[in-house]
């Protein structure tokens, strides 16, 4: 059970993922008996926005690119690797 808790020590996904969880328990608790639902509807816009926010953030526009340089890269190493073990069988 969370007695309190500092949300602002939180970082972004854990805020976030503190907040979902949040809105998880009230909907299983049925906000609208609680007499919530209108506070509940907000929060929850709200969260799913932060959370477009948040992926927007993750995504790296040149992510196509770093996976051909990581790929070169690799091939890279393992024509390193295989010549230095060809020349020790000679």
């Amino acid at each position: 059970m969370i007695n309190s808790i500092d949300l602002t020590r939180l970082h972004n996904a854990n805020y976030l993922q503190f907040q979902k969880d949040f809105l998880e328990i009230i909907s299983r608790n049925n906000p609208t008996v609680l007499q919530i639902e209108t506070n509940y509807n907000g929060l929850s816009d709200k969260i799913n926005e932060l959370e477009d926010l948040f992926k927007k953030v993750l995504a790296n526009p040149i992510f196509q690119e770093l996976l051909v340089l990581d790929e070169s890269r690799d091939y890279a190493v393992n024509v390193i690797y295989y010549a230095t073990l060809a020349y020790s069988y000679h």
